[in-house]
């Protein structure tokens, strides 16, 4: 929990800017190298949100430049299923 709400998220995406910034740094790379965003996309007001508000924190003023999309509104969620679904959309 982010101690916000039992299941709502931070309108601020400050839990999900950390967890890009970490990845990050743990690769060793800038937002510069950031050249596509593959989000998680359920459409919801409060996630496309949080999401967008996350991009531009931790990539500041290149989340302008950077393609985003999601094939949820395609596919559906399909739960645990979805991640492999992404990375071959990705590929």
């Amino acid at each position: 929990s982010n101690a916000f709400h039992m299941t709502g998220l931070r309108p601020d995406g400050l839990e999900m800017a950390e967890a890009i910034k970490i990845a990050l740094d743990e690769a060793r790379l800038g937002p510069e190298a950031v050249d596509y965003v593959n989000a998680h996309g359920s459409g919801t007001k409060q996630n496309d949100r949080h999401e967008t508000a996350a991009f531009k924190r931790t990539l500041g003023e290149h989340a302008y430049g950077v393609p985003v999309s999601s094939i949820k509104s395609m596919v559906g969620h399909s739960l645990g299923a979805i991640g492999s679904i992404e990375i071959a959309a990705s590929a």
